[in-house]
Formats: C-alpha cells, sequence, structure tokens
C-alpha cells in the first residue's frame, strides 16, 4: 500500500536517508520538510497520508507541531522519530494521540512495516475528511482507534453502507461540516468514554448508537444502554447480526421520514392500485407470495402496509405465515412470541397475539412459536376461520406467506390460502427466479380457482440500454401476457433484504 508521505526532519543526511528509504519500497511520493512551518504548509496543499516527525526540530518543537497538526488534520497518522529511549517520552506521545514512534537511528526493518501499518490505518479513516453534511441512509459513523474493528466492520458493510470512521470524538468535532449518519457504532473504551454519548449524538446528527462490548461484561452493557445507547453488540462482531440492526434502524428512519425512502414512489402507485381493487370494502386480504426465499416478500408486504397505514385512514393488519423462517416480527423490531401458530393451535386468541406498531392503524400478528405441531390442524376449513376472524377488525390484511416451493407439513400452503383471499402479488426476482417455475406457480393458483392478480418484478434495475429493454419485454410477453390480469413493477433493490 502505498500513499503520499511527509518526512519532517531538520538534518539534511537524515532526511535524505529516510526518502531514499521509503523510495526504495516504492513510496514514491514523498514530501520534504525541515521545520513545523514548512510542514503546516504541506498539509494544507497536498492531501497526505502519513507524517513522519521529528521531536527536536529548530524554532518550533516536534510536541508543537504535532499538536497543531492534530488540530488541523486530526485524521493523518503520524509516527514519531526520536533519538531518546525513554519510555516516559514515548508513553506521553502515545497519549497525545501519535500512530506509533520509532528510535534514531532508524532501520529499514522496523520503519517500513510500521509505515505500511500506518498507511493502512489511513485508508480506513480517510473517508473522513471528505464527508459531507448531507444525510445518508446508508452512512454508518465508527468511532474507535482499533484498526482491527474498523476492518472488520468495512469488510461487513461491504458496498450496502459507507463506513466513515473516526479514531476518537475529537476528530469527529474537527470534521466540518459535520457529517450526517443513520447510526453510530463506538467501541467502548476505544476513543470515546459513555459520558460523550450525547456530545457524539450532536456531532454526528444522529440518534441511533451502538455500543460494541465484550459478551460476558454485563455491567458495560448496563451502563451503556443507561448513558443513551440505542443497542449493543457483542465481540466479536457478527456480520448477520450487526446488518439486521443497521436494516431495523433505517427501517425506523424511513417509517419518520417516508418521502426520503428510495422506493416511495412504487410503493404508493402499489398502495394506490392495491385500495383501487379494494373498493372501498372492509376486510380487504392480500397473498404476498413468492417461489423461493430471500425474494423479498417480507420487505414488499411490511412497506405495503406501512404505505396504507400512513397515507390513509385504513386500519391494517399485517399477518405473517411463514412459520419455516419467520421474519416479520424482526422488521418492527418485535420480540417473538405468541401469534399464528397459537391461534390456530386454540392456545390463544387473535387480540392476545396482535402486536402495536409505529403507526396507530398498522398491527402485526407474528408467526408465533414454532415449537407447537400444527399437521394435524392445518386444514382448510381451520385457516378459513382463521381468516374470518382476521378480517373482522381491519380494512386491510395483509398476509405474508411462506415460500410456495419451499412449502411443508409445518408451513401453511400458499395454495390453500388462494380462493381465501382477494388478491395474490406474486413476487419475481430477475436473475433468479425460474421462469418455468414461475409460470408453473401462477397455473397453479389459476387451477385452486385464485387467479393472480399482479406480479412484482422485484430487485429490478432499469437501464435506458436496450438489451435490458428487449430482455424485460421477452419476459413480459413469453411468460405473463396471457396469466395475468394486471401486471405491477416495482423497483426495489433487494439484495439485503430477506423474504
Amino acid at each position: 500500500m502505498t500513499g503520499k508521505i511527509l518526512v519532517v526532519e531538520d538534518d539534511p543526511a537524515s532526511r535524505y536517508l529516510l526518502e531514499a528509504l521509503l523510495n526504495g519500497a516504492g513510496h514514491e511520493q514523498v514530501y520534504l520538510a525541515e521545520d513545523g512551518r514548512q510542514a503546516l504548509e504541506i498539509c494544507e496543499s497536498e492531501d497526505i497520508d502519513l507524517i513522519l516527525l521529528d521531536l527536536m526540530l529548530p524554532k518550533t518543537s516536534g510536541d508543537e507541531v504535532f499538536a497543531k497538526l492534530q488540530k488541523g488534520h486530526p485524521a493523518i497518522p503520524v509516527i514519531v522519530i526520536t533519538a531518546s529511549n525513554s519510555v516516559a517520552d514515548s508513553v506521553k506521545m502515545m497519549r497525545l494521540g501519535v500512530f506509533d514512534y520509532i528510535t534514531k537511528p532508524v532501520q529499514e526493518e522496523y520503519l517500513l512495516p510500521l509505515v505500511d501499518a500506518a498507511l493502512h490505518y489511513r485508508s480506513l479513516y480517510k473517508p473522513a475528511a471528505s464527508a459531507n453534511n448531507e444525510l445518508q441512509d446508508t452512512r454508518i459513523i465508527f468511532i474507535g482507534s482499533n484498526v482491527d474493528t474498523a476492518a472488520t466492520l468495512q469488510e461487513y458493510l461491504d458496498s450496502s453502507y459507507e463506513l466513515l470512521a473516526f479514531k476518537n470524538i475529537e476528530t469527529l468535532k474537527a470534521t466540518l461540516p459535520a457529517p450526517e449518519a443513520l447510526a453510530v457504532i463506538v467501541e467502548a473504551g476505544k476513543g470515546v468514554s459513555l459520558s460523550e454519548l450525547d456530545t457524539l449524538k450532536y456531532h454526528s446528527n444522529s440518534s441511533e448508537i451502538l455500543i460494541i462490548v465484550p459478551k460476558d461484561d454485563r455491567e458495560l452493557v448496563h451502563q451503556s444502554l443507561s448513558s443513551g445507547a440505542t443497542g449493543v453488540l457483542y465481540k466479536p462482531i457478527d456480520k448477520r447480526t450487526i446488518i439486521q440492526k443497521l436494516e431495523q434502524i433505517r427501517n425506523m428512519y424511513y417509517s419518520s421520514r417516508p418521502y426520503n425512502h428510495p422506493y416511495y414512489a412504487e410503493f404508493t402507485q402499489f398502495q394506490t392500485k392495491v385500495l383501487k381493487s379494494a373498493k372501498g370494502t372492509s376486510g380487504h386480504t392480500i397473498l404476498v407470495v413468492s417461489s423461493d426465499p430471500g425474494d423479498g416478500r417480507t420487505f414488499i408486504a411490511a412497506n405495503l402496509a406501512r404505505n396504507i397505514a400512513r397515507n390513509s385512514d385504513k386500519s391494517v393488519l399485517l399477518v405473517d405465515f411463514d412459520r419455516r423462517k419467520p421474519t416479520l416480527h424482526k422488521e418492527f423490531i418485535l420480540r417473538s412470541g405468541q401469534g399464528v401458530t397459537e391461534i390456530i393451535a386454540g392456545v390463544a386468541t387473535p387480540e392476545v397475539c396482535t402486536y402495536s406498531s409505529e403507526y396507530p392503524n398498522l398491527h402485526i400478528i407474528p408467526a408465533g412459536l414454532s415449537k407447537i405441531e400444527l399437521s394435524h390442524l392445518l386444514t382448510h376449513q381451520k385457516v378459513s376461520q382463521l381468516l374470518t376472524q382476521l378480517r373482522g377488525g381491519f380494512d386491510t390484511v395483509i398476509i405474508d406467506s411462506s415460500p410456495l416451493m419451499m412449502a411443508n407439513k409445518e408451513n401453511i400452503d400458499p395454495l390453500s390460502l388462494g380462493d381465501l383471499v382477494d388478491d395474490i402479488y406474486f413476487i419475481v426476482v430477475p436473475r433468479k427466479s425460474r421462469k418455468m417455475i414461475i409460470k408453473k406457480a401462477i397455473d397453479r393458483f389459476k387451477t385452486h380457482g385464485a387467479p393472480v392478480t399482479g406480479i412484482i418484478v422485484n430487485s429490478l434495475h432499469v437501464r435506458t440500454d436496450d438489451g435490458l429493454r428487449t430482455k424485460l419485454n421477452r419476459l413480459r410477453e413469453k411468460f405473463l401476457a396471457r396469466t395475468l390480469t394486471r401486471r405491477l413493477f416495482i423497483r426495489a433493490g433487494v439484495g439485503q433484504y430477506g423474504g
């Protein structure tokens, strides 16, 4: 890894020796300064990635130069070069925030690995220098001096989120304009104290703070939550857990700012079609189904329900019929408890299993506890009675079903629901859903006396080139035209959304 390196050294021989060592290791962009004034001028004109700073400088000491660099350029790592072997001096500089130190005479085998480590550190923390103050629903701020944790987060978040890393809260304060973020992740004891969380919320423009803590430290977990953190992440960090938490935060963000949702227009169009189909009747029931897992059923069903509840006075009930892998309760940050399973088993009533949401006219019934065996109870009559009960108190009932091709004796078969609902929307994912299975599934619904109302093409990235449009037209004409009464296409990138 290479970058722009500034060598601040008053002795010409030492200065040129360092330049030669760095050039020999492939670092071609090396800048030289003989005092603090020149160093600060170069930092103002160039995007420096690393500074090698001699403590014994004329006019202005290395300590003073470092203090000025920290104030104006806090994200640049600094390696101090000192002639002193004093442990006290080294510890003092490390506490002030230097990346590391090396003693004279400088030896190549010690210098170069240190330079590589500092440049890697800079690559993780450099994005913070270019942050703007526009709120991004994919921007995550990390506060912490642990390079390994920053690297792990960057790997896990990948291209789904933009990670801005700061080594401490002072570095964040020095970044102007202040970046706005969806959430802030803090490693406990690494760059920020729990007493600074309110300050952190102010400077990050985010109320969502997740604290990374050791799993067995219950006292620290309690202190974190008591200090204003909205959640904790346990070490070692699990990719699935952190992505899930961030998606929940994003959903809450869009609930309070619906017009910022990237798919707001598509879901509003979908909502209009659904309400028009209902024709003002009460208990209008919609089945959202797909052939395979991961096609985005929960995402589509949940956001359709949110849109109807938010934009109309209709009362909406969202029901999770996927006992194989229920996720609806996670979408609304509900604890997995009694639900459809218990209602069918006769151990709970619909009223007990109905949970509220962020909207007063939207309620949820989760799938329930999967330990209860239902195979002997899943009769058509029993399911029909359940839907009749659910329709009673709501204008719209939306069912998030199990995948059609993953049906088993413990799941409620989506085909058995076909003649019990008013509308069926089938989800298709281009380049994932198998064409013959799509056609077969739609034909099976039709055979059961329940023609599919519309199809939702999910995770569709529309481009203007003729090639993709030709493929879409071919897909429409070849497989859908003869089987659908209406068509509905939603462009929704559900790569990270489960179904």
